[in-house]
């Protein structure tokens, strides 16, 4: 979200302390939902979809059907570009990977 511009609403994700807050927060949510909804959460790393898509693909499929997606979407090839992506603007994330850290002790 960084290194794009996603305009109205997005604020956040122009400030790398800030985008950092919203992941924990977003982590947070998604351990909070995991405990209380009645539904199966099947969380996929986007490295491990687009480097082996089978099984990632297959316990999705296990767990609740998919919803929101469109037809276009669903039917394209898995984008596998962006992986490692990131290592790129390493030297620039040391305020992210900061925020991040302090969530993983703390």
């Amino acid at each position: 979200m960084y290194s794009h511009n996603f305009a109205t609403g997005h604020a956040y994700a122009d400030d790398l302390i800030t985008l950092g807050e919203h992941y924990r927060d977003y982590q947070t949510l998604m351990a909070h939902w995991q405990q209380v909804l009645p539904l199966t959460i099947h969380p996929i790393p986007y490295e491990a979809l687009v480097r082996d898509p089978e099984p990632q693909i297959r316990g999705s499929l296990r767990a609740d059907a998919f919803g929101g997606a469109c037809a276009g979407e669903v039917n394209q090839p898995i984008y596998t570009r962006a992986i490692d992506a990131w290592r790129q603007y390493e030297a620039q994330l040391g305020p992210l990977v900061g925020v991040l850290a302090c969530a993983s002790t703390g």
